[in-house]
């Protein structure tokens, strides 16, 4: 039996991780993912960073919603081919010198 995806204690992780720290919403990056162990390399996170996070919703739609609510919130994000994968994962993480954005 798999576990059941709670969304809406995803979307309190993630907006807490946001807003519990002293830095400005539009420094953080929100974007999906349908392989979560590969946008840490993609956007050059160091690897032991501990300023990203990363949870999978219910469902695409779920997951747009939850990065939408981001967006709203203040993060950067970038529009990409996204939308023609099934990506259930969001993903958030703090912009520095070194990431991509």
């Amino acid at each position: 039996m798999k576990p059941k995806i709670d969304d809406e204690f995803l979307i309190k992780e993630l907006v807490s991780f946001v807003t519990r720290r002293d830095n400005p919403e539009d420094t953080y990056y929100v974007g999906l993912t349908d392989q979560p162990s590969a946008f840490v390399a993609s956007h050059d996170i160091p690897k032991q960073s501990d300023d990203w996070i990363c949870g999978r919703a219910s469902s695409k739609p779920v997951a747009r919603k939850i990065k939408n609510t981001l967006i709203n919130l203040g993060c950067d994000h970038r529009c990409s081919d996204e939308q023609k994968r099934t990506n259930k994962y969001v993903y958030v993480y703090r912009k520095s010198a070194v990431t991509i954005p």
